[in-house]
């Protein structure tokens, strides 16, 4: 479709070396959604500039079973993301999101509004592909809005960088999020992949129903002990 595109570096190659290198091995691969805008030849890009694409790379095999070459499929995943966020939302809070290797959100906040206010995005733009899974203090911030495609680990929330470390995990004890707000939460890093999936719920809303048979119970025994004790006979 894009004969001009011959001999220009690869974009997949260029982002997913690692996972190109699995499909001309032989496996078929998913790769994760990567911003095209500086894909394709110049004649071409404006077609795809700055779309998130999702790819499926499968090996093309000779008849001696050889492998000569690899085919993409190019795949627009807003949707599919979009429907995993919307049935993972529980609660007043509660919500689940996958992200990539960068932290960056593959997938629709909850809490867009949050995210104009602090400034992270403006009111134009989506929340996946243009926020970090970090702690939003003033540098934070910063790269939000000009280097994604970079990251600094030290500000990473606690799952994130658990989960892009390579593990899965629960923390009930309760983690800053990218909102800031202390939430606790339940993640796992796909390794085949390269995508992180989380679940995080706001620490108040999910303790509220604690709080609250603590205190009935608290306001049972102190009622007993203050009733009149009957003599023993």
């Amino acid at each position: 479709m894009h004969d001009k595109s011959i001999g220009s570096h690869n974009l997949i190659a260029g982002h997913q070396p690692g996972l190109i290198k699995k499909a001309f091995h032989g496996e078929t691969v998913l790769i994760p959604p990567i911003i095209t805008e500086d894909s394709f030849s110049k004649d071409s890009r404006a077609l795809y500039d700055n779309q998130p694409l999702l790819y499926f790379v499968v090996p093309v095999r000779e008849a001696d079973d050889s492998i000569i070459a690899v085919i993409s499929y190019c795949y627009d995943p807003k949707d599919a993301f979009m429907r995993m966020s919307q049935i993972g939302r529980f609660g007043i809070t509660g919500e689940t999101y996958s992200f990539d290797k960068n932290a960056i959100l593959l997938s629709p906040s909850r809490f867009k509004e949050h995210l104009i206010e602090m400034k992270i995005i403006t009111r134009m733009e989506n929340t996946f592909y243009k926020t970090q899974v970090s702690i939003p203090d003033k540098n934070s911030i910063k790269r939000h809005r000009h280097n994604l495609n970079e990251r600094s680990d030290h500000s990473l929330t606690h799952m994130a960088a658990s989960a892009i470390a390579g593990f899965s995990g629960i923390n009930v004890k309760g983690y800053r999020d990218y909102r800031g707000v202390s939430v606790i939460g339940a993640w796992l890093w796909d390794h085949d992949n390269g995508i992180g999936f989380a679940s995080e719920i706001d620490e108040k809303e999910a303790l509220s129903s604690h709080y609250l048979n603590r205190r009935i119970v608290y306001t049972i025994a102190l009622s007993q002990k203050s009733l009149p004790q009957k003599p023993i006979i």
